[in-house]
This record gives structure tokens, C-alpha cells and sequence, in this order.
């Protein structure tokens, strides 16, 4: 099973998907774009511009498209609240499939 995580900007994704690998120890995470980024150089701004989240989704797409990480069966389940809130709806979730 494979889990995507996405969301605006500095609202707790990353810590999500830590609680998720702790709940979760048999699953891997991959770092997102931005890491993987500027591991190559490019420079983000303090906010990141329009230009910025776009370099984003196109090396995300490479990964899922050129890399062939990902198979393309997408459920989308949408959470909110607190970080603990967030992860026992998904873990939840998870439970039922």
C-alpha cells in the first residue's frame, strides 16, 4: 500500500508522515521534492514562489511517471485537525482496506 501526503505549505505534512512511519514501521518514506531539490542546488526562498512549487510537481511527476514508483490505484481521503487527530483518521482508514 502506498500513502501520498499532500498539503499546503508548513501544515504539518512532514510530521504526519513520521507519526505514519512510526504507526506504520513496515512502510518506507521518500522525501519529498523540495529535499531531493535541494540536495541538488536549487535554492529555495524563505515562502516558496509559484515557480517553485511547479519544479516541485514536475520532479514529483518524473518519480511517479519516468521512475515507476508508484502504480496508479488513488483513493483520496481527506483529514483534518491536530497532527495526533489527523494520523487516527488515516490509521483508521488504513484499517479498513
Amino acid at each position: 500500500m502506498k500513502i501520498a501526503v499532500s498539503g499546503s505549505h508548513l501544515t504539518g505534512k512532514t510530521t504526519l508522515v513520521e507519526e505514519l512511519c512510526r504507526a506504520l514501521p513496515d512502510h518506507l518514506s521518500m522525501h519529498e521534492p523540495y529535499y531531493h531539490l535541494e540536495e541538488e542546488g536549487h535554492v529555495f526562498p524563505g515562502m516558496p514562489g509559484v515557480e517553485d512549487f511547479e519544479l516541485q510537481v514536475d520532479e514529483e511527476l518524473h518519480d511517479i511517471i519516468l521512475r515507476d514508483i508508484w502504480d496508479f490505484n488513488l483513493e483520496v481521503l481527506e483529514v483534518s485537525g491536530t497532527i495526533s487527530e489527523r494520523l487516527n483518521q488515516v490509521l483508521a482508514h488504513v484499517k479498513i482496506l
